[in-house]
């Protein structure tokens, strides 16, 4: 019976703990930017770095000063890529894990939708030449918005690069189309001062705490009381 209630107590601590643990998954999106935005070639959001050719920041009803609209389930504000591939890094340095991202594609490409294959590169890895550095995963990106979960090969990352398609030539110029991407889940185990747990994971733990402690000081009066009968 005893180690049972211990068995129930322990457990109690431990969904505390990976209660604390998932919510050290951050994830990125653009609810700030409800204007159309030329953001450039660079910008940061969410302690990431992003770079890239062209980029832009989308609204929800996808108007913008030049034909590129999203699908209309785009209902919070994305970030695009107009035919060139989007890099990412932490601000800090520090090595990531990479979770999911939403995708969906606007106009310029090909009608059945296309491969979206996303790129990591391995952090403190050193380059034989052979792509050993490397981890992908691709998928079958459409019209309508997806997340898309990566495999388990994407973590301890230096980057990420994603938004490289199908090469199509528009009349006179070269490129893949748009792809929008939101959400991106990440959590980076060696970064400086990892989350605090939130107060249901605190709370959870302290009742595993308290729980066990108590079975223990009541394990010991049951010994004092056999000994001295």
């Amino acid at each position: 019976m005893f180690k049972r209630a211990l068995a129930v107590a322990a457990a109690t601590m431990a969904i505390g703990l990976g209660a604390s643990s998932a919510a050290g998954a951050a994830v990125i999106n653009f609810n700030s930017h409800t204007t159309y935005t030329a953001a450039g070639t660079s910008f940061s959001e969410g302690g990431m770095n992003f770079w890239g050719l062209e980029l832009f920041f989308i609204p929800p009803d996808g108007m913008m000063p030049s034909p590129s609209t999203f699908d209309s389930t785009v209902t919070t504000p994305i970030m695009a890529a107009s035919t060139e591939p989007v890099t990412m890094s932490l601000v800090s340095g520090a090595p990531f894990d990479l979770q999911s991202v939403d995708m969906g594609l606007g106009w310029y490409n090909l009608p059945g939708g296309d491969t979206e294959t996303i790129t990591g590169t391995k952090a403190n890895c050193t380059d034989d030449g052979s792509g050993n550095c490397l981890v992908q995963d691709a998928f079958h990106v459409g019209y309508g918005f997806t997340t898309y979960t990566l495999s388990a090969d994407f973590t301890d990352l230096s980057s990420v690069s994603f938004g490289a398609m199908t090469p199509q030539d528009f009349g006179g110029f070269t490129g893949s189309g748009w792809v929008g991407s939101d959400n991106i889940t990440f959590s980076s185990p060696g970064e400086v001062g990892e989350p605090v747990p939130e107060p249901a994971s605190w709370g959870l733990m302290i009742l595993g705490f308290g729980a066990i402690g108590g079975l223990l000081r009541g394990r010991r009066r049951d010994a004092t009381f056999t000994a001295t009968s």
